[in-house]
């Protein structure tokens, strides 16, 4: 599924999905701080922060995408690293 929307990791701190689909497309890692903040720069990132990386992203896009548009709007509303460990648990069932 292709987007045309640009993530600029600088400016868009609203969600953490244009964040995975931008390090997806550019492979080009952001940190991520707990407040959802995002940083290219990981001296810009102050407190606890966490790297989104382009094989966790890329996880993450694909399981959006196979989601029904309710369970998107669900999904893409956790927290970043809840996101995280539901995407991992329903990849690793899947791939058994």
């Amino acid at each position: 599924m292709e987007h045309e929307f640009e993530y600029d990791p600088r400016t868009d701190f609203k969600s953490w999905e244009p964040a995975a689909r931008y390090v997806v497309k550019h492979h080009q890692a952001v940190d991520f701080h707990v407040s959802g903040q995002f940083s290219d720069a990981p001296s810009e990132c102050k407190g606890k922060c966490v790297t989104l990386d382009a094989f966790t992203a890329s996880m993450l896009c694909q399981v959006i995408d196979a989601l029904t548009n309710e369970n998107r709007i669900k999904f893409t509303s956790l927290n970043l690293l809840r996101a995280v460990d539901i995407g991992w648990s329903v990849t690793k069932k899947a791939s058994t």
